[in-house]
């Protein structure tokens, strides 16, 4: 049968899959059930200091104020996986993680990157799919009205890519789509006529495991679902400013943007295949050099992050990173470059040059 001549549902998710979406499902949409639980989660402080979450609970709560009238929820998942944590790569035996070793083949000290930062910027890929495919249903359905939405809009779309039964949320809070993992991106289509009512809510298949719990470093999990986001590194790395406290920093090891010890734990990432999508090529900056980091400039900022989502963290957030990881390194060869730190014009950056030489040495922080 020709796609042209497909029922609407069908078309949709046939048309989604053409345009490289790993997987799709339609839902009505609702007020979600879950809102309460995110409106626990703020009024804690666990939402440390991403105010935004709170500005922004009220759409949240309710897709019609994101899509006046709005009526169905067309969630995709993008698969962003690299081959080396795909299948058996991604579990290396103990001799050859320890072979490759945090230095890296050209003997540099060198910093960790989470893989979905890697690539161009997830939001310039995933969105122009989105607007196409929302452009043809407005086509094909003359009259209806769309939204198209991904993390910047303020829509749970993790609670939707289940109820649309893509999947599940994991207990680190991450959504796992069965057959690919965690590695993946969701998207959402809001509408404002029936597109279906889809295949049921994705089923939790988590069962006993508290791998990802057990795999946090600096413990940012209070319990299953229960993330503390100002004790979680992806947090701290990327979107905290200013300085970081030494107990935290000290359990950060050599990550420098996001962390995935959470996921790489994960055994339902044992069946990630790797992505399609040409755009996300992990090789370009996957393990950067600490003490060029440390000092970077902002032109080299700007060559470095341009069109990827590494940009977030900001220059300052980088080199402050990478001082931290030096300090973490237990490398003599860190020294030098948190000694130059020591002279920068940023009274931030040199404090924490000083507790990182602290920490090098074995000092007490101050």
């Amino acid at each position: 049968m020709h796609l042209s001549s497909l029922p609407l549902e069908p078309w949709i998710r046939q048309r989604a899959l053409e345009l490289g979406f790993a997987r799709v499902g339609v839902c009505p949409a609702h007020p979600p059930q879950d809102a309460g639980r995110l409106h626990d989660w703020v009024r804690s402080g666990r939402h440390a200091g991403m105010a935004w979450m709170e500005r922004t609970l009220a759409p949240r709560m309710d897709p019609e104020k994101l899509l006046p009238g709005a009526r169905s929820v067309l969630v995709v998942a993008l698969n962003y996986a690299p081959a080396s944590a795909c299948g058996s790569a991604a579990h290396p035996r103990p001799s050859e993680a320890a072979a490759s070793g945090p230095r890296g083949q050209a003997g540099a000290l060198q910093g960790k990157i989470s893989i979905y930062a890697r690539g161009r910027d997830y939001h310039k890929v995933l969105i122009p799919r989105l607007e196409r495919l929302r452009a043809e249903l407005e086509s094909r359905r003359a009259g209806c009205r769309t939204r198209v939405c991904v993390d910047t809009s303020p829509l749970l779309e993790r609670y939707w890519a289940r109820e649309a039964g893509l999947g599940w949320v994991g207990k680190n809070t991450n959504f796992i789509v069965q057959g690919l993992g965690s590695w993946v991106f969701l998207g959402a289509l809001l509408c404002d006529q029936d597109l279906g009512a889809g295949g049921g809510r994705g089923t939790d298949r988590c069962g006993t495991c508290r791998r990802c719990l057990d795999a946090c470093p600096t413990q940012a999990f209070d319990a299953a679902w229960q993330l503390d986001a100002g004790r979680c590194i992806s947090y701290l790395t990327i979107e905290h400013r200013g300085e970081i406290e030494p107990h935290l920093a000290s359990r950060m090891g050599d990550w420098v943007f996001g962390c995935d010890d959470c996921q790489t734990v994960c055994p339902w990432n044992r069946f990630a295949v790797p992505t399609p999508v040409a755009d996300f090529d992990h090789d370009a900056v996957t393990r950067p050099d600490l003490a060029h980091l440390a000092a970077l400039s902002e032109p080299e900022f700007d060559r470095l992050t341009r069109g990827r989502g590494l940009r977030r963290a900001r220059r300052a957030g980088l080199r402050r990173n990478a001082l931290i990881a030096l300090g973490n390194s237990a490398d003599p060869r860190a020294a030098q470059p948190l000694r130059e730190a020591l002279e920068d014009p940023d009274p931030a950056l040199r404090r924490q040059a000083r507790r990182s030489l602290a920490r090098l040495h074995g000092m007490p922080e101050t």
